[in-house]
């Protein structure tokens, strides 16, 4: 089973609008169901700007937004461009 962290329930709520922490995990979930494993072109860079926190992630993309998730956890979502990705 898959759990949201408080970090990316309050992230999304701040970049969607939405305002219920309830709502943007049940979303959240309902994203990373659908979406694709994927990795970042310049991964090396984007640990390095982002701290280690994100070295052992994976990422996955679906409708435009990436969600991040480290250890079963979603630890944040972002919206990105699918060309930043392969």
């Amino acid at each position: 089973m898959i759990a949201v962290s408080a970090h990316a329930r309050e992230r999304f709520c701040e970049r969607t609008g939405c305002k219920s922490l309830h709502r943007a995990e049940s979303t959240l979930k309902k994203l990373l169901r659908d979406a694709k494993r994927t990795r970042r072109i310049a991964n090396v860079q984007a640990i390095l700007a982002r701290g280690f926190a994100y070295a052992d992630s994976e990422y996955y993309f679906n409708s435009g937004w990436v969600l991040v998730v480290k250890d079963g956890v979603i630890i944040t979502a972002y919206q990105a461009s699918p060309r930043k990705f392969v």
